[in-house]
């Protein structure tokens, strides 16, 4: 069975654009962290322009389309914290 950072490795492959320019830093709360970066997703701890934190529910139902970002940003369960701009152009991938 696979990880939750897995899976989120898995997912935003399939989803964000190769193109993508930004670096953004998942961390997944007592599960790991995801880097994306030049639209490439992997396991790993970098520095990022924009880091969203949140439980491993909230993003497997981002990453799964059941939940939308804006959504469990305004209820606290997404927490975004360095170039909020960066995290809203990659909401439009997700």
């Amino acid at each position: 069975m696979a990880s939750p950072v897995e899976n989120a490795v898995k997912a935003l492959h399939q989803r964000v654009d190769p193109g993508f320019p930004h670096s953004i830093k998942f961390v997944i709360a007592d599960h790991g962290t995801v880097m994306l970066k030049n639209g490439r997703a992997y396991q790993g701890i970098e520095a990022a322009d924009c880091t969203l934190t949140a439980p491993v529910d909230t993003f497997a139902a981002i990453l799964a389309g059941n939940l939308d970002p804006v959504v469990a940003y305004m209820s606290g369960d997404l927490l975004i914290d360095g170039d909020f701009r960066i995290a809203i152009a990659l909401g439009t991938y997700l």
